[in-house]
């Protein structure tokens, strides 16, 4: 079945394939100074807006955190595919605000 973690790359930006048609939840996360965790979520409607799904993440908790790790599916194969952009706040007073985050996971989850 389809691979339900993955990387962003130096650009930010990843993907999913072989994926069938449904809708998914796609969290990101990433540990900042080897503390800190920042994580974002969106929701995904396969076929539909899957070219350009963006995850926003900011500050998260500990709590948020045991449930991305904890989030499990069983994907069922198919042909589509989703393809995204994780963006993250820049350091304090640079521009652009938000930058894209490399380094950074997405786990796919079909949404209940």
């Amino acid at each position: 079945s389809p691979a339900n973690i993955t990387v962003t790359d130096a650009n930010g930006t990843f993907s999913f394939s072989n994926l069938s048609p449904g809708v998914y939840n796609l969290s990101a996360h990433r540990l900042i100074l080897g503390a800190m965790h920042y994580m974002g979520e969106v929701s995904v409607t396969v076929p539909g807006n899957e070219s350009n799904a963006t995850i926003k993440v900011t500050r998260a908790d500990d709590a948020q955190f045991a449930a991305f790790q904890n989030a499990s599916v069983n994907l069922t194969q198919g042909n589509h595919s989703i393809a995204g952009l994780v963006l993250g706040g820049n350091r304090p007073g640079a521009e652009p605000k938000e930058i894209p985050y490399e380094d950074t996971e997405v786990k796919i989850t079909a949404a209940k």
